[in-house]
């Protein structure tokens, strides 16, 4: 258990903490169950910083600073994938060979430039927009909620690449148990710092991953590692709006 959530967290944060043992795909499964954990970590982290950084600056100001912070310590790595993915999925290709193909490729298209911008800038005015009494706890739940729909979304899907890679490895072999932990984690959250209101937010972001897996499978057949990342950093910005709906 301590090394699977060590590999979550060096897998998911840019936080100076070494691992250099090889897991087995059975094992790097297992480490999603410490996902939604780790995004406590990160969520403690980016509202402590906008509590210390409240005084200083407005706030418009503070929100740039938090969503940068978030950037730096996840390392961009799950923007990386939404770009990758807006880019095949908005290229006007229909077949899936083609889609994954286009996702494949390292280099940034305008559809993915464009969907790196609006996602920044929906974060941006989303957390602006935030009542003060719910802030902290909206920070708090932001980054869970994205690595919950990334347990949520492998548990649901299959993989799409017939020559496999580390999304493989979480997609194939993730099981009810990391499910749960993942699951409860999440929803214990919640009550913790939103109470019963802040569940519909989470049943919302459940959909809409549900609807990913369902669009997926359709246009590749399955999901992709750039795909988990996608559904992260939108369900990240989903629960924003949720809560400036519900709480404003």
């Amino acid at each position: 258990m301590l090394t699977s959530f060590h590999f979550a967290l060096t897998f998911l944060t840019t936080l100076p903490i070494p691992f250099r043992k090889t897991l087995p795909p059975e094992e790097v499964a297992a480490s999603l169950a410490w996902f939604p954990l780790v995004g406590v970590l990160l969520g403690l982290i980016i509202s402590l910083a906008f509590w210390l950084l409240s005084p200083l600056f407005p706030r418009p100001v503070s929100s740039v600073l938090v969503v940068a912070l978030l950037v730096l310590l996840t390392g961009g790595f799950h923007l990386d994938g939404l770009a990758d993915t807006a880019d095949g999925f908005l290229s006007a290709r229909s077949r899936p060979e083609d889609i994954l193909r286009i996702m494949k490729d390292s280099s940034i298209g305008t559809m993915g430039a464009l969907g790196l911008i609006l996602l920044i800038l929906l974060k941006y005015a989303a957390i602006a927009q935030i009542s003060d009494r719910q802030i902290l706890s909206c920070l708090i739940l932001m980054p869970v909620y994205g690595r919950f729909a990334i347990v949520l979304l492998a548990f649901l899907s299959t993989y799409a690449r017939r020559e496999g890679g580390l999304g493989e490895a979480i997609t194939e072999q993730v099981t009810s148990r990391e499910m749960t932990y993942a699951t409860v984690t999440a929803i214990v959250a919640t009550m913790l710092l939103t109470g019963i209101k802040g569940l519909l937010v989470l049943a919302i972001i459940s959909v809409y991953t549900w609807g990913i897996k369902l669009y997926a499978a359709r246009r590749i057949n399955g999901i992709t590692g750039d795909l988990l990342g996608f559904c992260c950093e939108t369900c990240e910005a989903l629960a924003l709006l949720g809560w400036v709906a519900w709480f404003n």
